[in-house]
């Protein structure tokens, strides 16, 4: 897979702050074995990318990733999936959330383009203000 356009970018982005809206919901509602699931798909279709492309690697999903990337990027990636628990599943969500946020910055400066911050302030107050009404 070639490095992201800016169309690309922008598209992966809001799926990304969609499928973590997603994933936060399973996690509430106890779901937990969707949650696990939702967690994957985050990985497989926007962390892992980015993974390779802040390598400088084609992407070709986990294959050989732990030969392509930082050995601080695949442990900070380790730490997004979870046991079927809410807590773990809600800690990994947002480590999930921070990674993303960290790899998806030097592409977006890369291609000059800005990333849209309004929508994922209000997913991170709305995923915050949701968990601590639960607890």
């Amino acid at each position: 897979m070639p490095r992201p356009t800016a169309e690309r970018l922008r598209d992966l982005d809001h799926k990304f702050w969609t499928w973590c809206w997603y994933g936060f919901g399973k996690i509430v509602r106890g779901e937990l074995w969707e949650a696990v699931d939702g967690l994957h798909v985050m990985r497989t279709r926007a962390l892992v990318p980015l993974i390779a492309w802040a390598a400088g690697a084609p992407t070709e999903g986990y294959r050989r990733l732990e030969q392509k990337a930082a050995a601080r990027l695949l442990a900070r990636l380790g730490r997004t999936a979870a046991p079927p628990d809410r807590p773990a599943l809600y800690g990994a969500l947002q480590e999930a959330m921070a990674l993303y946020a960290a790899l998806r910055a030097p592409l977006l400066a890369e291609l000059g383009i800005q990333a849209d911050g309004e929508a994922e302030r209000v997913l991170r107050v709305a995923v915050a203000e949701h968990w601590a009404a639960r607890t």
